[in-house]
């Protein structure tokens, strides 16, 4: 179920874990959007572990159930961030469920841009959908790629992400610690480095 947050003023959104956290312990709650304000909201698209769920070679309960559903909608973490002033919309990871997460996000009309994706870090869970990206799929157009500078190394000399890089799929953007990236004038991100294993 996805779950829409309304930010007043001008946004600063802190990419770390902790906001990851905030959607997986709100994940049970309705989260309504604020009515003074519906310029710039938070849409929490997933909030499972980088496997998602059924998790490969779980045999607990809560996995079991799903396998023999043969399907679950329960996501892999992601945030959705739209500026509905601007009608710009941003991608926070781009998980195995991108597909989903961007049809929910775009409100089932992939006709709309998607303004850029944001990569927190290399965990598989986080950049694996990237690969839709390519011919094989969606075959985008130059959508900016937000990444931190390990990750910008990361993409653009490893197969088969590269290659998303050299068909211009995608375009790198280096964003740094503690410096803002400036969006739109109501909204910009503040990433921080988190130790992470």
């Amino acid at each position: 179920m996805n779950k829409m947050i309304s930010v007043n003023r001008k946004t600063h959104l802190v990419l770390i874990l902790g906001v990851f956290i905030l959607s997986i312990l709100s994940c049970q709650t309705q989260i309504k959007p604020d009515s003074k304000n519906k310029d710039v909201s938070l849409k929490i698209l997933g909030t499972v572990q980088d496997g998602g769920m059924p998790h490969l070679g779980c045999s607990k309960k809560c996995c079991i159930n799903y396998y023999s559903q043969g399907f679950s909608k329960k996501r892999v973490v992601s945030l959705g961030i739209s500026n509905f002033k601007f009608n710009k919309h941003y991608l926070i990871e781009a998980s195995p469920d991108i597909n989903f997460q961007l049809n929910d996000l775009l409100n089932k009309n992939l006709s709309k841009n998607l303004s850029g994706i944001f990569i927190t870090h290399a965990h598989m869970g986080h950049y694996s959908g990237l690969l839709n990206l390519g011919r094989e799929s969606f075959n985008s157009r130059s959508v900016p790629l937000f990444v931190m500078p390990k990750m910008h190394e990361f993409i653009s000399s490893n197969g088969p992400w590269d290659q998303l890089v050299k068909l211009k799929n995608v375009e790198l953007k280096n964003i740094y610690n503690q410096k803002e990236e400036a969006l739109e004038e109501n909204l910009s991100i503040i990433p921080l480095l988190v130790p992470h294993r």
